[in-house]
């Protein structure tokens, strides 16, 4: 089986969050990846983050790689306030959909109906349940649980330990915050930002918007 070899565009939070599961995901679960390094514009703190090195800059690395077939790549630069500038980043460094790697963590269980995007990350203790979609370039991190029948959009930040029901629908370039909570058959609309432990009980029809509380409403812009 080919060992397939993974960048990370990011070099903060998250991003070093994943280098350490695909570590791990090598390490103790035999998964045939090998993460190579970060490309990463920062070099404040030197050439290297937690002994990863930082290999090129972010606008360099589809150029620098693009001949090894064998190189995939995962966008890990989300900011809650900026997720629809993010998604127009990743689109600006032209990589083909069939080089951006899912990276499903080996304890995470995924049914077998499920349906994910390409360039998607599903982290530590996730469980995601029958006939659920989830798009492009999304992150459900540690302990996320996702409903059966519920579709999220491209671009989804997920926090640890969000909750969705089943049958909801989420738009697309958003972030949900810590602790989150969707019950069944919510729709949201895209480009929203689902605070820190908000529980969503009714349909979101607005974008660009802070979502907060219990029950959980709009109450600002995000810009």
């Amino acid at each position: 089986m080919q060992v397939k070899k993974i960048i990370i565009i990011g070099g903060k939070g998250t991003a070093v969050n994943i280098a350490e599961g695909i570590l791990d995901a090598q390490m103790n679960h035999n998964a045939p990846i090998n993460f190579l390094g970060f490309a990463f514009d920062d070099l404040s703190n030197g050439n290297s983050i937690n002994d990863f090195p930082i290999l090129c800059k972010t606008t360099e690395a589809w150029e620098k790689y693009k001949d090894e077939e064998d190189v995939y790549f995962i966008f890990q630069m989300n900011h809650q306030n900026k997720m629809k500038e993010r998604m127009d980043l990743i689109e600006s460094y032209e990589i083909p959909p069939e080089r951006w790697f899912t990276f499903i963590h080996p304890t995470a269980f995924v049914s077998k109906s499920v349906k994910i995007g390409y360039g998607t990350v599903i982290f530590v203790g996730c469980a995601i349940h029958a006939n659920a979609e989830i798009g492009n370039h999304c992150t459900l991190s540690a302990l996320t649980t996702i409903g059966h029948d519920t579709k999220i959009g491209n671009h989804v930040f997920m926090s640890t330990h969000v909750c969705i029901g089943s049958y909801a629908t989420l738009g697309e370039n958003s972030f949900y915050g810590q602790n989150t909570t969707v019950t069944g058959s919510v729709k949201i609309e895209k480009e929203n930002l689902i605070g820190l432990g908000a529980v969503v009980v009714k349909d979101i029809n607005e974008t660009n918007k802070v979502i907060v509380g219990f029950p959980a409403k709009p109450v600002r812009d995000i810009n």
